[in-house]
């Protein structure tokens, strides 16, 4: 597992996908001190193992970020009436989709 840090998150690369994780995420935040503590450009495996359930958390808590930064559409069409880009519409509908999904529903 990598880590690197990206903006204001911390991205970890765990079987070749990448996921975000802010800081402030207490199960992380030994992780990320860790990570801290290290000179600018270091970048090795940790010996830290994040199971799959923490995995899907975090995919979980990514997809549910998106439906959050985007719910200003749904409140401008139900306000206005102005109507939702499809684009937003179907990767909103699929966040949900996959939320559902990894929750098992």
């Amino acid at each position: 597992m990598n880590i690197h840090r990206q903006d204001d998150t911390f991205v970890i690369e765990k079987n070749g996908y990448p996921y975000h994780v802010v800081e402030g995420m207490e199960e992380y935040e030994g992780l990320i001190s860790d990570y801290r503590d290290k000179p600018e450009d270091f970048e090795e495996e940790l010996a830290y193992e994040i199971s799959e359930e923490d995995l899907k958390n975090i995919r979980i808590g990514e997809l549910q970020a998106y439906l959050d930064s985007t719910d200003w559409y749904a409140a401008r069409f139900s306000e206005k009436g102005i109507e939702i880009p499809e684009d937003i519409s179907r990767q909103r509908q699929a966040a949900r989709e996959e939320i559902s999904y990894l929750r098992g529903e």
